[in-house]
């Protein structure tokens, strides 16, 4: 499995993305295209992506996780800003942003990447810009310019959930589609 460690909305805010994910889903198919948006329960901030671990290898995560989390009060994630990659133009996954002013988000990636360094435990390395999948896009017409609907709720905030655990994510793709579960909550400020 392709395991990473995740923070998960509350499902207040998740029911609001759901809702953008409706409207942009209208806008798409009304442009040519069809749109592959990811499940309320899929919906999670990737911190950390470890890449393919083994069964075996899923306690130690665990274990280096809960050594983190222990010490680290929970917070409050504020979800704000819609952007697209490669770019709103010719969309292939749509996101939303992360407004993290405080930095809780940042700092306890930093921790993470810390406490993964210091047990040589490998994981992907890749500059960290946080942000929540809403979807793909899909079109036979090889574009579809989605600019004007994303200028129009860029600014929008989309509320704030609570984070008070961290989760470790196992991915599997099974007939193309990914399976996730959770391997692993460990909560914050406090051991399991």
């Amino acid at each position: 499995m392709i395991v990473t460690i995740s923070l998960e909305p509350d499902l207040k805010l998740v029911e609001r993305l759901t809702f953008i994910q409706e409207d942009l889903g209208k806008i798409l198919a009304a442009r040519g295209a069809d749109s592959r948006w990811t499940r309320p329960e899929h919906m999670h901030l990737p911190l950390m992506i470890l890449g393919h671990q083994e069964p075996d290898e899923y306690p130690e995560i665990t274990r280096i996780l809960s050594q983190v989390t222990q010490n680290l009060p929970p917070f409050y994630l504020t979800v704000a800003g819609i952007g697209a990659y490669p770019s709103p133009e010719c969309p292939r996954f749509i996101m939303v942003g992360i407004d993290d002013k405080e930095g809780r988000v940042q700092a306890l990636r930093n921790t993470l990447v810390s406490a993964f360094d210091k047990a040589s435990f490998p994981y992907d390395a890749r500059p960290f810009h946080p942000g929540i999948l809403l979807g793909r896009t899909v079109t036979n017409a090889g574009r579809v310019d989605l600019t004007d609907a994303m200028k129009a709720i860029c600014d929008l905030n989309f509320g704030q959930s609570e984070i008070f655990e961290v989760a470790v994510f196992g991915t599997a793709l099974l007939d193309t589609k990914p399976d996730y579960q959770v391997l692993a909550r460990c909560p914050l400020g406090r051991c399991p």
